[in-house]
């Protein structure tokens, strides 16, 4: 991983999650916290304090590598797989 503190926000969150995920904080197959507990906790998770559509744009860029489902309205998003992406 490169200098994260060259990375933007969204980059941060996508990042943080590829961790979270690889190492099994939120297994494959298992669901994603909601945006709301995301954003709020981001700070901890992340490194860095965002808001929930900060988030929704991490998650995608997990969804267009394919690591995440594509997410539908009221239900928490699924982790497919980990993403061997890495900034």
């Amino acid at each position: 991983m490169s200098d994260p503190t060259k990375l933007t926000k969204k980059e941060r969150v996508a990042e943080g999650l590829r961790e979270l995920i690889k190492h099994q904080i939120y297994p494959v197959d298992s669901l994603l916290p909601d945006l709301k507990y995301l954003a709020d906790n981001s700070e901890d998770l992340f490194g860095v304090q965002v808001s929930q559509g900060t988030v929704r744009d991490g998650e995608q860029i997990l969804i267009d590598e394919g690591a995440l489902a594509q997410p539908r309205q009221g239900v928490p998003t699924q982790i497919l797989h980990p993403s061997p992406k890495q900034y």
